[in-house]
């Protein structure tokens, strides 16, 4: 089976202060086989939290994601995403 992708589900959760963006959830699930992947959905599926992850194409220096509570920068978007994973999004202001 050469060139079957498997893609996977990533809970995206959410910091309480970007709840308005998400209909009042905490929790979205994206699917796809990396972290950049699935952050690129957002801008389809989300654009209100897409807007506070995204400034002018570029992942906002604002915003800190963390990927199974690792930091993530975007040179980390390759990184492949397994079934389970959580990507954390936290408005740097809120990082303490």
């Amino acid at each position: 089976m050469s060139g079957t992708r498997k893609v996977m589900c990533l809970k995206l959760r959410l910091s309480p202060s970007l709840h308005d963006e998400a209909g009042g959830q905490l929790e979205l699930e994206l699917t796809g086989l990396t972290v950049g992947e699935c952050l690129e959905k957002t801008k389809h599926l989300f654009p209100d939290i897409a807007a506070k992850i995204w400034k002018q194409g570029y992942l906002n220096p604002q915003v800190l994601l963390f990927h199974n509570n690792t930091l993530v920068r975007e040179h980390d978007f390759s990184t492949t995403v397994k079934n389970k994973d959580v990507l954390d999004v936290i408005p740097a202001i809120e990082g303490g």
